[in-house]
């Protein structure tokens, strides 16, 4: 086979690769998404501990964002199957206020590999649903977000220290 033959290989595989991808609407490889369907702007902040800072976002009425696994920014964990935990309310001055719930907390748990869909559910607490799925479909909870973040080492969320006393 000839140098060229073998570029012209390598192309069509990389190129069958992206039009299955683009043809079935696939999301980014190893990437979590975020989809807002409901009528209100939403905005969700990363509990978890960052270095880099802050990951606090606006999510429009109907609008799917995905991030990367390996991007910091917003997977500090910078694996593949990290988990997450996250907030998810509306915003600071909007008529009806909202939020996310597990339990009594609001917060949503996840994996840098799955997605959150969130809905408007009367009934729930917080009047949002978030449905929090890793890449196999399974549900993520706090169990799920405690076991890993042991298995992890990582801080659980961003500690403040005290201001130096005198």
């Amino acid at each position: 086979m000839t140098r060229k033959t073998t570029i012209s290989v390598i192309f069509a595989l990389a190129m069958t690769g992206a039009m299955t991808g683009a043809m079935t609407g696939a999301r980014p490889a190893q990437a979590f998404c975020i989809d807002n369907k409901t009528a209100y702007p939403l905005r969700v902040h990363l509990e978890n501990y960052n270095p880099l800072g802050k990951f606090a976002e606006l999510f429009n009425p109907g609008e799917r964002t995905c991030c990367s696994w390996f991007n910091q920014r917003c997977n500090p964990t910078r694996t593949r199957n990290g988990v997450l935990m996250f907030s998810v309310r509306t915003k600071q001055k909007a008529a009806k206020k909202l939020y996310c719930a597990s339990g009594w907390n609001r917060e949503v748990y996840a994996t840098a590999d799955g997605d959150i869909v969130i809905t408007e559910n009367g009934g729930s607490l917080g009047g949002l649903r978030c449905d929090s799925r890793d890449l196999l479909r399974r549900p993520v909870t706090k169990q799920t977000y405690l076991k890993q973040l042991k298995k992890s080492g990582m801080p659980s969320r961003i500690v403040v220290p005290p201001p130096p006393e005198g």
